[in-house]
């Protein structure tokens, strides 16, 4: 699957000039679709103008931190996409066969240029940007540019070509910017054709023989310019065979509307406006789906419904990925105390001047104990070396989604935690820590949590705006008349906890205050029900 998303980042940076199809020579009964980028009308003015007004527009809304990134983001892609323009290269092709679905394999790239010496030029414009992608390569082939894996690669060398005109003409009719072909060959037909399930009413006319034999071909396209269009399409010569697809489709998104209406009732009017705008049309030849951006119902649906579930999309998707980053966190605390016989604290200096994060000692239980190795533990986290190592070194768990290695994940430090005891006059403990001896800040164990493993917070997401570097010995210093303080944010709707007995939770911002404060304190006494 790696190798798939690979090759269609590397769709926005390779081209290759118009013919009928770039991919004749690589085409076999195995292949099932087809893709290809054109590139003059991707960079031209209008459609790059299009692009960067609607992500600008989309920016605030998707609540991604920087609101400019997107569009800067999208600017260098573009201009990126001219500079291979310039070298005459102009659009790109995508072959996808069975056999490309194997390990170490994957898509095709097919780059035709006017001649090899242009190949070439692009050839070593990809190379330096093929590094960040392991196990891709660049091949020439005379004016032909290849892309791909090395075993793709080698495939396609010793690959006899089969015609396909299902394939070929439905990519020459597109006429798009972008444009994809499923169409399966003899083989993958019969596999259809035989393996079909048998579907329940009212999809059960899409048959195998159907599915196999009546549908030539899907086709979906998009055109850029001021006014893009999306469409699908699906082509079949029997017409009793596209009234029955088309009343499937139709089928299908009635079922979604009424599974939105049952289970997400305030999105029930957009689910029914997408089913509007979705609505199949049957012609002579073909069902087709189509969405215009000029239409003023989809600049509509796009403002109330689109925008929306992005958002939704994006906040649940975040929230998955910092679950599982506290899952690891807290993971690698019960690790660390299995192994040393107590939780991690800071690194301080034989005074007890805290020096480090109790975070850098959780390196080796996150697979990262090279890093520890590199720091120097007696020395303060904003040394020159440290902090040249942890720039170099901040891990993904701490810092997932920011570059200046700053983290969210702090433990609440307030009158009676481990944190804040430390910080009087209790000496400090000397302690061998990856090889080396420092001085540790004395800290609990899990009997010192009196209030319940399962119910008291260890680590907690702060706001952004008190996120600390992560070698920083700095943590949540908890307000607890208002222990949401420095957790409430705009940017989404609630934080994620990890707790003592090792599990993670996402709370919302409207918990009740004092619920919060007893599930801070570790032995406070309160009894809690959830």
């Amino acid at each position: 699957m790696r190798h798939f998303l690979r090759c269609f980042a590397l769709l926005f940076i390779t081209a290759a000039t118009h013919a009928a199809t770039p991919f004749d020579n690589y085409l076999e009964d195995g292949t099932f679709l087809v893709a290809s980028l054109d590139l003059d009308e991707t960079t031209s003015t209008e459609s790059a103008q299009w692009l960067i007004a609607t992500i600008e527009a989309a920016a605030p809304a998707l609540r991604s931190g920087d609101a400019t990134m997107p569009a800067m983001i999208t600017r260098q892609a573009i201009s990126q996409l001219r500079e291979l323009r310039d070298f005459g290269v102009k659009e790109i092709g995508l072959v996808v066969a069975i056999e490309d679905l194997t390990m170490n394999h994957g898509p095709l790239l097919v780059t035709k240029l006017p001649d090899e010496a242009a190949a070439m030029k692009v050839r070593d414009w990809l190379q330096p940007r093929l590094q960040m992608t392991p196990g891709f390569e660049a091949r020439l082939s005379g004016s032909t540019l290849l892309v791909a894996t090395t075993a793709t690669l080698d495939r396609y060398a010793k690959l006899t070509p089969a015609a396909r005109p299902d394939l070929a003409d439905a990519h020459s009719s597109a006429n798009a910017a972008l444009s994809a072909v499923l169409s399966p060959g003899a083989d993958a037909r019969r596999v259809l054709r035989e393996l079909w399930p048998m579907l329940p009413p009212p999809y059960d006319k899409l048959t195998g023989p159907l599915v196999a034999d009546d549908v030539r071909s899907v086709t979906a396209t998009v055109q850029l310019g001021a006014a893009p269009i999306a469409s699908l399409t699906i082509t079949s010569p029997n017409p009793s065979a596209r009234e029955s697809i088309a009343q499937a489709i139709s089928a299908g998104l009635q079922t979604g509307v009424v599974w939105v209406e049952t289970n997400q009732p305030p999105y029930a009017a957009g689910a029914k406006e997408t089913a509007e705008l979705l609505a199949p049309r049957v012609d002579d030849a073909a069902v087709t789906m189509r969405i215009d951006s000029a239409d003023a119902a989809v600049r509509q649906f796009a403002t109330n419904v689109l925008a929306p579930a992005i958002v939704v999309a994006q906040e649940r998707a975040k929230r998955s990925s910092k679950m599982n980053d506290m899952k690891q966190i807290i993971l690698a605390m019960h690790n660390y105390h299995d192994v040393r016989g107590s939780l991690p604290t800071n690194v301080v200096d034989k005074d007890g001047k805290p020096l480090l994060s109790w975070r850098v000692l959780l390196l080796p239980f996150l697979e990262q104990e090279t890093f520890l190795k590199e720091l120097h533990l007696d020395e303060s986290w904003d040394s020159p070396h440290n902090l040249e190592v942890a720039k170099r070194s901040a891990p993904q768990v701490y810092c997932r989604d920011n570059r200046e290695g700053l983290t969210s994940f702090l433990r609440p430090v307030y009158a009676g935690s481990d944190l804040a005891a430390a910080r009087g006059d209790i000496e400090p403990i000397e302690k061998p820590t990856s090889g080396r001896m420092c001085f540790l800040q004395p800290s609990e164990t899990f009997r010192d949590i009196t209030d319940g493993l399962s119910k008291t917070i260890m680590v907690a997401e702060v706001a952004p705006e008190h996120a600390v570097f992560w070698t920083k010995p700095d943590d949540w210093e908890v307000d607890l008349e208002d222990p949401l303080a420095k957790l409430r944010t705009d940017k989404r709707e609630g934080f994620v906890t990890g707790y003592y007995d090792g599990s993670a939770r996402f709370e919302p911002f409207d918990i009740d205050p004092g619920l919060l404060k007893k599930m801070i304190t570790k032995n406070g006494g309160e009894a809690i029900s959830r």
